[in-house]
């Protein structure tokens, strides 16, 4: 990946995420100087936010949805697991999945100055799969949320998010490959 040239853009953006985290930093003062000459100007028409803008929004909601959903169906089945190595494992992946949406939702409200709508937080309500069939399930979920995370970090500028969602991505794939593991441990027993 190439490095790309600090814009005043770039520290514009930057700028406002501080004022919202912690208004008495100016770790920007240019960038403030440059913003206060550019209010001085007379204001365009009203204009809505980039689409891209909202639809990246909407993703990492989504996002965290899904993936607080996965930690829920780990627990639940954490409880009622064959044998010990399944319980185990299923609870250490509840909590890196909690890792990881907690890192997407303290990025959510740095950009958004808002936290996680609790509305869309959701709860796993449906009847109890058999364990291989719930396995299968999470595999595939794990790769889907893995690879949509990819394309996510793909698309967006910001080089803060982009680390995120390469994290996450990763931490999907290697959950993905030890619900194999344990899927194949299932099936020889």
């Amino acid at each position: 990946m190439e490095k790309r040239k600090e814009t005043d853009r770039d520290y514009l953006q930057y700028d406002r995420i501080w004022q919202r985290v912690a208004p008495e930093l100016n770790p920007y003062p240019k960038a403030r100087e440059a913003l206060a000459a550019h209010k001085q100007q007379p204001m365009p028409p009203h204009k809505e936010p980039d689409s891209e803008e909202t639809v990246s929004l909407t993703q990492l909601e989504g996002l965290m949805g899904t993936m607080l959903t996965a930690r829920c169906t780990y627990l639940r089945y954490a409880r009622c697991a064959p044998h010990t190595q399944g319980r185990c494992t299923l609870q250490q992946m509840a909590g890196e999945t909690e890792e990881d949406v907690r890192r997407l939702m303290s990025y959510y409200y740095v950009t958004t100055g808002k936290g996680y709508p609790t509305s869309a937080r959701r709860r796993e309500d449906t009847p109890l799969q058999p364990w291989c069939q719930m396995l299968r399930k999470c595999y595939q979920e794990e790769c889907r949320s893995a690879e949509h995370c990819r394309k996510m970090a793909e698309c967006t500028e910001d080089r803060c998010l982009q680390e995120i969602l390469t994290d996450v991505a990763e931490r999907c794939h290697n959950r993905a490959a030890r619900l194999l593991r344990l899927l194949g441990c299932n099936m020889l027993a």
